[in-house]
């Protein structure tokens, strides 16, 4: 809470998220950084905060006010960190956002593919670069993300 007005937080949630809050306001669609987002309430998930995307509303994760203890997150905390088949544990994810452009890793599709790196600008402007090479990866990332690391901590091509 702000003064009279309630926000927000995404406090690490990824790529489509926002550096600063979300009025909490729905069904107003609020321009955040480089992405219009909203929150919208639905029957099922309480309440979802949806991102703009090539003109549609998607959503982007939900969540409800009722009250949780400490262990439901502990839970899920473990299970993110330490299952086999954890999104977080078998992709590679590198992301951050200024007030202007979002830099992220773009995870191939196919395994023949490559990983890609991107730098959003605007809501439709995307520039896509292949990372064809470890070396290539740990310039990117001390470039764009002050992250140092040997090349012999890179596993992830």
């Amino acid at each position: 809470q702000c003064g009279s007005k309630y926000f927000l937080a995404d406090v690490g949630i990824g790529s489509p998220g926002t550096v600063t809050p979300l009025e909490y306001v729905f069904d107003v669609t609020q321009k955040k950084n480089v992405r219009n987002l909203r929150l919208v309430h639905d029957p099922k998930l309480g309440i979802v905060v949806q991102a703009e995307h090539d003109g549609n509303w998607l959503p982007y994760f939900s969540f409800t006010e009722d009250p949780h203890f400490s262990l439901d997150f502990e839970y899920v905390n473990f299970y993110c960190s330490r299952a086999e088949n954890s999104v977080f544990r078998n992709k590679f994810f590198m992301h951050r956002q200024t007030e202007m452009q979002q830099f992220y890793i773009e995870n191939p599709v196919a395994p023949e593919e490559k990983y890609h790196f991107c730098i959003r600008s605007g809501k439709n402007d995307i520039e896509r670069r292949r990372i064809p090479n470890h070396k290539k990866l740990q310039q990117i990332l001390a470039d764009y993300f002050d992250f140092s690391v040997s090349l012999d901590e890179l596993q992830v091509l």
